[in-house]
């Protein structure tokens, strides 16, 4: 009777290890092959995404904020985001390393909005990294346009010519680009360089 029991224990507990490890097998194939991969990711980074403000400027701009994240050994990404500046608003940020590709969602914590999410193909780079962003722009739209990581703080300029030069960004059906606005412009007495990650939409 005990031996039964005891059979009957294991074979419950293994089955209860098989489950979860099928459930979770992303989560240790991470493990077992980038558990420390990525870790130069980790840190402070700049973050830049294209938006539009059209009570403010007719003209897209590049909005900014300063983002920190971490990594698990399963490849899960823990963090924050800060608007820069006056119009400085808190995100909560999420995501995974799956593939080589890095996903982030960033959780507003000052106003209801839905998440905005940041793709970036790419992960060779130390210091800067190219992908999309979609979301809300300060329209209340739903957008979707270029997005930049960088360790040091860039130019309208520089952040045009490093998502030229990346290849596998396109926006599809725009083949004339908009016109963009410097990251630092000033209208209304507001400064557009802190109007981060309110993401609500671009026109593209």
């Amino acid at each position: 009777m005990l031996d039964a029991f005891l059979l009957g224990a294991v074979s419950s507990f293994l089955a209860g290890l098989l489950v979860l490890a099928l459930s979770h097998l992303d989560d240790l194939r991470y493990l077992a092959t980038h558990a420390r991969r990525y870790r130069y990711l980790e840190g402070q980074w700049f973050e830049y995404n294209l938006t539009t403000d059209s009570k403010q400027n007719p003209a897209q701009f590049w909005s900014q904020a300063t983002l920190s994240i971490r990594i698990t050994n399963f490849g899960h990404l823990k963090g924050t985001s800060q608007g820069r500046l006056t119009l400085s608003r808190g995100y909560r940020v999420t995501g995974a390393i799956r593939q080589s590709v890095m996903r982030l969602h960033l959780i507003n914590q000052d106003a209801t909005e839905l998440p905005a999410t940041f793709t970036y193909p790419r992960l060779l780079s130390r210091d800067v990294l190219i992908g999309v962003w979609v979301g809300y722009d300060y329209d209340e739209n739903v957008s979707a346009g270029p997005a930049v990581l960088s360790r040091k703080e860039r130019t309208s300029e520089e952040l045009a010519s490093l998502v030229r030069s990346e290849r596998l960004l396109r926006v599809t059906g725009q083949r004339t680009p908009p016109p963009i606005a410097p990251v630092h412009s000033s209208l209304g007495g507001r400064t557009h360089v802190d109007r981060v990650h309110n993401v609500r939409r671009q026109d593209t």
